[in-house]
């Protein structure tokens, strides 16, 4: 789990989770964010696949509201 509070953050978050899968020797990741409040525009700009083109490895972001 990572912490964050910003898009660069976010967006730093994805190759180090392609990363990670990549050491588990998986194609597939799915890492889920919780947060307090998300609005549909940004659930579909932010939550995307992310194809790690250095690992090959797939990163597909999960957002959760909590809120």
């Amino acid at each position: 789990m990572k912490s964050y509070m910003d898009y660069s953050g976010y967006k730093s978050a994805l190759p180090r989770a392609a990363m990670y899968g990549e050491q588990l020797e998986l194609k597939e990741v799915l890492p889920v964010f919780f947060l307090e409040a998300i609005d549909k525009r940004s659930r579909e700009k932010y939550e995307k696949d992310f194809p790690d083109e250095s690992t090959g490895v797939k990163v597909i972001p999960i957002f959760v509201e909590t809120g």
